[in-house]
C-alpha cells in the first residue's frame, strides 16, 4: 500500500483544477491634481475597484508620485472626429443609467440617445454597447 505524501498530493490537486488566467497589470504614478475618481474615469474603471486594488480609502487623498495599478480597461478609444470629441465605446455594466454615464464622462443625456438611437426612457441592459462623444480629457 502506497500513500501519497503532501507534494504529491498538491500536484493531483492542481492538474485537476483549471488554470485561471488574471489580466495583465497596467500601473500609473500618481501626478498633481490627481484623484481616484479621474483616473479611473481615464482608464475606464470604476473608481472603488481602483480603491480596492491598490488598497486605498476610495477618499482618501493620493500621494504625489505613487504607483498604482489597474487591471483592466473598460472604455475603448476611437479617434477624435472633426468637432474636437473623441469617440469612446462603453460597454454598459450593473447599475448604470444614461445620466450617471453622462456624468461620468462629462457629456449629456441627449447626445448619448442621439449617438446611439435609444429611447431615453427604457432602461440600460449590461453588456450593450454604447458609443460616446465626450470632449478629449486635458492631462
Amino acid at each position: 500500500l502506497y500513500i501519497p505524501g503532501p507534494s504529491a498530493q498538491r500536484l493531483s490537486q492542481r492538474q485537476l483544477k483549471p488554470q485561471r488566467q488574471r489580466s495583465q497589470a497596467q500601473y500609473y504614478r500618481v501626478k498633481s491634481g490627481d484623484t481616484l475618481w479621474s483616473i479611473s474615469r481615464r482608464f475606464g474603471v470604476d473608481h472603488l475597484q481602483l480603491a480596492q486594488w491598490n488598497k486605498l480609502d476610495p477618499r482618501a487623498t493620493l500621494k504625489l508620485g505613487k504607483r498604482l495599478r489597474l487591471y483592466e480597461r473598460r472604455v475603448k478609444v476611437a479617434q477624435a472626429d472633426s468637432g474636437g470629441l473623441t469617440k469612446i465605446h462603453y460597454r454598459v455594466r450593473k447599475g448604470d443609467s444614461i445620466a450617471a454615464i453622462a456624468r461620468r464622462f462629462g457629456t449629456s443625456i441627449s447626445a448619448i440617445v442621439r449617438a446611439n438611437g435609444l429611447n431615453p426612457k427604457q432602461y440600460l441592459q449590461p453588456g450593450q454597447a454604447l458609443t460616446l462623444l465626450v470632449h478629449p480629457q486635458r492631462g
